[in-house]
């Protein structure tokens, strides 16, 4: 079983995960967990520039935008 939390940045997916992850455990449930963006390939740590202020991107990267006028 897979089981994926979405929201918003400071929604508290994060806390929620680890508090279902110990539940989980506690009741013996093999668990395992992972995170997204992963901040430790090149491009997660291009991410984590980019929300830490030490990367500057043109909107057409920030917003996925295609340059050549076609939407």
């Amino acid at each position: 079983m897979i089981i994926a939390l979405e929201g918003t940045d400071q929604a508290g997916k994060k806390t929620q995960s680890v508090m279902l992850a110990r539940a989980l455990k506690s009741q013996k449930i093999k668990t395992a967990m992972f995170d997204f963006p992963d901040y430790s390939t090149i491009i997660g740590k291009e991410i984590n520039n980019y929300l830490h202020g030490k990367r500057k991107f043109p909107p057409e990267i920030i917003f996925m935008q295609q340059t050549d006028g076609k939407n």
